[in-house]
């Protein structure tokens, strides 16, 4: 027969100093050329050597862990996965838990599959490994949990759209250098993104980053933390159809940051979706805080639905504090349909545009620019109270008049009121 299937049953804690490998077994010989092996038992399984995976799958090979009480553990400083995926191979992880001791729990090489619906993979926060390592493979995502790496959650570090990730649901949590990092394909569909920290080295996209394709179509990502674009950073393609992204933190691009100032550029497509409370900081004289919901470098940005709304910077100790909803500095932003309402900025200096600051091509067709706030005073959600003057205006827009608009921008300004103008607008830079 071409096809064949074992059950290896973990009943003892084990350490093995090799990896196993099915295909090398000699009960595994021709005319056989798919073989299925499924990992059960209650006990843990554990590689003491550092230059070997626990297990190596390949050529038509499928491995399945389905135990709630199994642990699969690598060792300490390993320099390799625990689960190696090779070509024309596939993973299953229903259930138990994979401890990478510093190592990467799964490795999908080229040509391999990873199909996650349960279980767990976690390392310990002050070491290194990523949860998941992506090197021209799939990986699907349906349900279980990836918390507490040393690295990243998941991770691809080559450029490739053979190279694809599709989340639809699970937990992607507390990871120490960003939740996922992907220069491939990344589809969102459901699960959460969330409390995962990217604050070392350049520190881009503590819940997303995006070098490639990023599409969110429903899910969350939530309580993420960096120093640009605190939930998403895009130097890619980002389109939005749905889902939230709130509650994270950055010093520049609290929910979103589109970098498009490099060769690939970087493109955001808001359809429809949530992208609220989240929060910009600066807290030292001379610094700036941008964009409290998003931030837009050089890139583009089209808004055709959804809503951009309760996000604010924050500007203490002489910082400055541009764009509550969202900064763009180049590029371009159309506006089709949505709302940026009840944005803010809060600051002791200077502050301008408590919804939107722009010095680009500034395209509005519809949707509405409201309730936005710039204020000392966070109670006071439709007026501007900073300190007086020129350098504080915009409660609704604050853009520069060598820039281009084609919208007259007093037929929304309903409940954007600042010291300066009575309607909120601002036209000077």
């Amino acid at each position: 027969t071409k096809y064949k299937a074992y059950t290896l049953d973990i009943q003892a804690d084990v350490v093995v100093t090799e990896e196993i490998k099915f295909w090398a077994f000699k009960i595994i010989e021709f005319p056989v050329q798919y073989i299925t092996i499924t990992v059960i038992g209650n006990k843990r399984l554990t590689q003491s050597s550092n230059n070997a995976c626990l297990f190596s799958i390949r050529y038509n090979q499928k491995l399945i862990i389905d135990s709630a009480e199994l642990t699969l553990e690598g060792s300490e400083d390993h320099a390799r996965s625990i689960v190696d995926i090779g070509v024309d191979s596939t993973l299953e992880l229903k259930n138990g838990a994979l401890i990478s001791n510093g190592c990467d729990g799964v490795e999908v090489s080229y040509g391999g599959t990873f199909i996650m619906s349960g279980g767990s993979i976690t390392g310990y926060i002050s070491g290194t490994g990523d949860g998941v390592y992506i090197d021209g493979g799939l990986f699907t995502m349906s349900g279980g949990t990836i918390s507490d790496n040393g690295s990243r959650g998941v991770y691809s570090g080559v450029v490739s759209e053979e190279l694809v990730f599709t989340m639809t649901d699970g937990t992607i949590k507390d990871n120490r250098y960003g939740g996922v990092s992907i220069h491939g394909i990344f589809t969102m569909t459901g699960g959460t993104i969330s409390g995962n920290r990217k604050l070392e080295y350049s520190g881009m996209g503590g819940g997303v980053y995006v070098g490639g394709t990023f599409t969110m179509e429903n899910g969350t990502i939530t309580d993420n933390e960096s120093n640009k674009g605190g939930g998403v950073y895009v130097n890619g393609t980002f389109t939005m159809t749905d889902g939230t992204i709130s509650g994270n933190r950055s010093t520049n691009g609290g929910g979103v940051y589109v970098d498009g100032s490099t060769l690939s550029g970087g493109t955001f497509t808001m359809e429809d979706g949530i992208i609220s409370d989240n929060e910009v900081t600066a807290n030292v004289s001379g610094a700036y805080g941008y964009g409290g919901g998003i931030y837009v470098d050089d890139g583009s940005f089209t808004i055709e639905g959804g809503a951009i709304s309760g996000n604010k910077v924050t500007a203490t100790s002489g910082a400055y504090a541009f764009g509550g909803g969202v900064y763009l500095d180049g590029g371009s932003f159309t506006m089709e349909g949505g709302t940026i309402s009840g944005n803010k900025l809060i600051a002791d200096g200077n502050s301008r545009g408590g919804g939107v600051w722009f010095r680009s091509t500034f395209t509005k067709t519809g949707g509405f620019i409201y309730g936005n706030d710039e204020s000392t005073n966070e109670s006071l959600r439709n007026t501007f109270s900073g300190v007086a003057g020129p350098d504080n205006n915009g409660a609704a827009v604050f853009f520069s008049p060598e820039y281009y608009h084609n919208d007259t921008l007093d037929d929304t300004p309903a409940g954007n009121l600042s010291s300066e103008d009575t309607d909120g607008w601002t036209r000077r830079w």
